[in-house]
């Protein structure tokens, strides 16, 4: 049957490529990780350690939003709403200007639907994600199936404007793989001033997206900070805790086991009911 043929060319072409590349970036990050952190003399920017069964929930659920993501892709280009152009079409400076301005719009996209996850409607949708409070690499995509399918379209309304190279699709999924996965790795890797603020105040540190899994107060970017300070959503800790998870040999305090970590969790939902962007109604972690 022809749904069989199309569903085989689905999984050989997209899916396996797919899951492939992602476990490939995600174990390089971890690698890479460890490593820049061992040289600075970091530690984990948490007290609080990761579970067995913490991580092996991630990688399921990360693999469940790859498949999503593949499979929305896919539908798109073969229903021709999504357009690919030949390799190279467009020309390496094309293919640049064309990955930046994907990079930038999906910074724009990811910071508005995080918002929109953070809202009652949908906060417990997402609440597979932030179930990870001191997340590791493998919560890069570990998303409940109707998140990922929030997220799904944006490639697919990025080609239907503009067809894409897929020199430069590769390229952008791979950067958005790694960001995500650097931004969950739980070690602060980007430089600091000698006054302890980042280098590049612009970049999204790994401490602004571990606050934000630990309170879930502010920082809804992905790529950039710029949305947050627009909107003044950027958590007013960022700053402080950069300061201290950059340092040689620092990390600040955190609930160390899962009962202090249930009670750490639960005040701090107590205590952000007048703040905006709240996930106070969820269960406690």
């Amino acid at each position: 049957m022809e749904w069989i043929r199309v569903t085989q060319l689905w999984v050989d072409l997209a899916a396996l490529p797919s899951l492939v590349r992602f476990t490939m970036i995600v174990g390089v990050v971890y690698l890479v990780s460890r490593g820049v952190s061992a040289v600075l003399g970091r530690n984990r920017i948490q007290v609080a350690r990761p579970t067995h069964s913490q991580i092996l929930r991630e990688i399921g659920w990360s693999f469940c939003t790859v498949l999503v993501f593949s499979g929305f892709l896919w539908i798109a280009i073969n229903l021709g709403i999504a357009r690919l152009t030949k390799p190279g079409a467009y020309g390496p400076f094309g293919i640049v200007v064309l990955v930046v301005g994907l990079i930038v719009c999906h910074d724009a996209y990811f910071y508005w639907t995080h918002r929109l996850l953070h809202s009652k409607p949908l906060a417990t949708v997402h609440w597979v994600h932030h179930r990870s409070r001191t997340p590791t690499v493998w919560a890069a995509y570990s998303l409940h199936p109707v998140e990922a399918m929030l997220n799904a379209p944006y490639l697919v309304i990025a080609a239907a404007i503009i067809p894409l190279d897929p020199i430069a699709l590769v390229t952008f999924v791979t950067i958005m793989i790694s960001v995500s996965a650097i931004g969950h790795c739980g070690r602060e890797l980007y430089p600091r001033r000698p006054d302890g603020s980042p280098r590049f105040a612009w970049l999204n540190t790994v401490t602004n997206h571990d606050l934000h899994h630990e309170r879930s107060r502010g920082n809804f970017g992905f790529y950039f900070t710029f949305w947050d300070r627009l909107m003044r959503t950027e958590d007013p800790l960022s700053r402080e805790r950069f300061a201290m998870s950059s340092q040689r040999g620092g990390r600040y305090p955190t609930a160390s086991t899962p009962r202090a970590r249930n009670a750490e969790a639960s005040a701090q939902v107590a205590s952000s009911l007048d703040r905006p962007a709240r996930m106070d109604h969820l269960p406690t972690i």
